[in-house]
């Protein structure tokens, strides 16, 4: 029951690293190819267009994936003093299978569908309890 009513993990920049790896691995195969099709004497334009068609198919994901895991950890990072005052809560709550209730200590009891929403905002029958425990 508790895996069920608990919030989600957080998973945030879970392939961050990975997509640095490609990057980096996309920059030398870029620069190799460059260097290649600049020594064979080909065209300006070739020498510099080849190599992006070339390793760009690694180049535009990874970037994508770089600048989406780093607005993910900002976000994240912003909605940690909240996530962590809920976790408090979260921590002090118990659960009545007789009544098939949830309660803070000194709060109001509540059907556990009533939970998720509270771990995401704060709100409904106990803020008030969570408020003055936090006060």
């Amino acid at each position: 029951m508790a895996k069920q009513l608990a919030p989600p993990v957080l998973q945030a920049g879970k392939g961050l690293a990975g997509a640095v790896v490609v990057l980096i691995v996309g920059l030398i195969l870029h620069a190799l190819c460059t260097v290649m099709m600049s020594a064979t004497g080909t065209s300006m334009v070739a020498s510099i267009f080849a190599p992006i068609c070339m390793t760009g198919w690694l180049l535009i994901p990874a970037t994508a994936a770089i600048i989406v895991g780093t607005i993910q950890r900002s976000q994240l990072t912003v909605d940690l003093p909240r996530r962590q005052a809920n976790w408090q809560v979260w921590n002090t709550m118990y659960f009545c299978f007789r009544d098939d209730v949830a309660f803070v200590p000194g709060g109001p009891p509540f059907s556990p569908s009533q939970l998720p929403g509270f771990v995401a905002t704060n709100t409904g029958p106990f803020a008030s309890t969570v408020a003055i425990r936090d006060a």
